[in-house]
């Protein structure tokens, strides 16, 4: 990946559920605006490897957890205590993570 993909993957990203089509995701910046929405899946990748999950919670505040990510070739691992997401990346820019997601471990 360029160094400008290196540098967009280090933010706060929200699934943009509206766009989703089978195995691929769309994740935009968090400060993207969504429509209404009960709960969104995202997380905050941050440059030293560590990350928030966020989860649909209850009061339609999201539910945060510890996580950590790494990035491999295309290959993007989010990892928290319930387990790991694994997706390749299909495309990113500042704006905008697609993603195609793998089973889960």
């Amino acid at each position: 990946m360029s160094d400008d993909r290196n540098r967009w993957i280090c933010s706060h990203w929200v699934e943009s559920h509206e766009e989703r089509h089978g195995k691929r995701r769309v994740f935009r910046h968090h400060t993207h605006p969504f429509p209404p929405s009960r709960g969104r899946f995202g997380f905050e990748l941050r440059e030293d490897g560590s990350a928030q999950k966020l989860m649909p919670g209850s009061a339609d505040r999201p539910d945060a957890s510890r996580a950590s990510w790494t990035l491999e070739g295309s290959t993007l691992r989010v990892s928290d205590a319930s387990g790991e997401d694994v997706y390749e990346v299909i495309e990113i820019d500042k704006d905008k993570l697609v993603v195609e997601a793998q089973e889960r471990t």
